[in-house]
């Protein structure tokens, strides 16, 4: 999932993005077995009571999904997704000869990176998140395909990575949900994930980052919603820093600005919202484009100044010298 989107925290919540602010949504907790061993999968059939935001969160889905395409609540879709993709094979990622490349796409979301890893490299995915009012797009989806290489569950993303031992996926991905934890779960995370990587395997995904220096060095407005969302950004070279002392000896950490490639995004993302104005506004309301409207433009623009970056991380195996 990526900025734009839902981002899971901790155990039983998840965060929407709405207009220039995040509204929680507290979604159920279910605690499962390693999805790679036993336990039952989750067929998004039935709706907890818990679930109380779903209807406003399924339709900034559907929103999101207007804007980047079926299947995707990241933004950049499959475009931006692609060009992600390509940085790892340039970074060496191969698939396999002999069999599927194992994936485990973390906080899927809505799955469009699972789905389009399937369909590109028949990769067999297992896309894990919590917050049950996405089960029911991925069901959609799944209908539509072969769902023998692809599976989804509901459960506590930290505990599933902290709890894994198996050297069993050739990628861990991301997009966008590891600042969701405090910096003691991120240095669990990143101790444990490489351990979950076949020969070959890297760890990829991407985060939004903050310019070196003070929150207070940026302008008022982005400085207010950050401190007023809780939000833990760090600058590339701190997160690199936290990466870095994370890893074991024979592991390096790669890194790829992105920044730009998420402004032109925004920049087209924005052209398309405001050709189709009123086809959007028939469908969803003219709050709804407004908010629409003012949260792209803000991205764009604290990207555009440098208060924010889009930054892959690519951890991998140490190159021999």
């Amino acid at each position: 999932m990526g900025f734009g989107s839902n981002l899971a925290v901790g155990c039983a919540s998840v965060l929407t993005i709405v207009g220039a602010g995040y509204v929680m949504v507290q979604v159920v907790q279910n605690m499962s077995q390693h999805p790679d061993q036993s336990g039952s999968e989750n067929s998004g059939e039935g709706e907890p009571e818990q679930d109380r935001g779903k209807p406003h969160a399924m339709k900034m889905q559907r929103i999101y999904e207007w804007l980047w395409g079926e299947g995707w609540i990241s933004a950049g879709g499959l475009g931006l997704t692609q060009e992600l993709l390509e940085h790892l094979m340039g970074f060496g990622l191969k698939v396999p000869a002999k069999d599927a490349m194992r994936v485990l796409d973390v906080h899927t979301g809505t799955g469009g990176a699972a789905f389009y890893m399937n369909d590109r490299y028949g990769a067999k995915v297992t896309g894990i998140d919590e917050g049950c009012w996405i089960l029911s797009a991925r069901t959609r989806l799944l209908k539509k395909r072969d769902t023998s290489l692809l599976h989804f569950y509901d459960l506590n993303v930290f505990h599933q990575l902290k709890s894994t031992h198996q050297a069993v996926y050739d990628l861990v991905w991301c997009r966008d949900g590891f600042h969701a934890y405090d910096e003691i779960q991120k240095r669990t995370i990143f101790r444990a994930v490489p351990q979950q990587l076949r020969s070959g395997g890297m760890l990829a995904f991407t985060e939004l980052c903050k310019q070196p220096g003070p929150l207070s060095a940026t302008s008022g407005p982005f400085e207010c919603y950050i401190r007023s969302r809780g939000i833990d950004l760090y600058s590339n070279s701190e997160y690199r820093n936290l990466v870095e002392r994370c890893l074991s000896p024979g592991w390096e950490l790669k890194t790829v600005d992105c920044s730009n490639q998420l402004i032109i995004s925004y920049a087209q993302d924005i052209d398309l919202l405001l050709e189709h104005r009123h086809t959007f506004i028939a469908k969803f309301g003219s709050e709804a484009f407004e908010e629409l409207e003012i949260e792209l433009k803000s991205r764009q623009k604290w990207l555009e100044l440098g208060f924010l970056g889009f930054v892959l991380f690519v951890v991998k195996q140490a190159s021999s010298r």
